[in-house]
């Protein structure tokens, strides 16, 4: 069950590229840009991770370093999304959640080898940011003068939610309690965050349609005017 998963989420990286070029997302969207870059870094991550791990014999180590310059480039896309979307909120959030994860990564980074091990503890306190975010998203959408511009993002925020909320306690609990064995337990609770990730890409994808609809209406409103 696990391997089947694993090779659909592989497959499924694929959607949210189709998507965003298949209906020129780029000329109705903001963070166009970002997205492309966080869609594009999942892809070539991804990749790499199949190319090394079949060149050699499954050894999981040696992906683990495009894995941890993925969780920089995850973190440091993502944020400049939300600070997009949630421009109405106060900066100094985005400054507290720069500096919690900065630390996250040089205390993790002491313990760790960057190019062979997986940076657990870093990339938790991603997940646990930007889960925060995503609620507070919600939160600023319900008083928002611009609920029309927030719902825009309501799928999109939803993907990134639902995936950092299932990643958080994979990547807190797999080396704190479960430890370096594979066991039912940890292919259970890695089977989860597959899952997640599989519909991380098909919300995206979603997403994508229903900002470029969104956007079309808001033009076809001004034409009428």
């Amino acid at each position: 069950m696990y391997d089947l998963l694993l090779n659909m989420c592989y497959i499924s990286e694929v959607f949210p590229l189709i998507f965003i070029f298949r209906f020129d997302y780029y000329r109705y969207n903001e963070i166009f840009i970002l997205m492309l870059d966080f869609i594009l870094s999942k892809f070539i991550v991804a990749v790499m991770s199949i190319i090394l791990v079949y060149l050699y014999n499954w050894d999981a180590n040696l992906s683990y370093f495009f894995q941890n310059i993925y969780t920089v480039l995850y973190f440091v896309i993502i944020s400049r999304l939300y600070k997009t979307i949630l421009i109405d909120i106060n900066s100094k959030l985005f400054k507290v959640g720069n500096i919690l994860f900065l630390l996250a990564f040089i205390m993790n980074g002491i313990w760790f080898d960057f190019r062979y091990e997986s940076l657990n503890y870093a990339t938790t306190m991603v997940n646990l940011i930007f889960t925060i975010y995503g609620f507070i998203y919600f939160s600023s959408s319900e008083r928002s003068l611009y609920s029309e511009r927030f719902s825009n993002y309501f799928w999109l925020n939803i993907a990134l939610l639902t995936y950092n909320m299932c990643l958080f306690p994979a990547m807190l609990f797999d080396d704190l309690i479960i430890g370096e064995s594979w066991s039912f337990t940890q292919e259970l609770l890695w089977s989860i965050v597959l899952i997640s990730s599989i519909l991380l890409n098909i919300v995206l994808s979603v997403s994508f349609l229903q900002v470029k609809n969104a956007q079309e209406e808001v033009a076809k409103k001004w034409t009428q005017n």
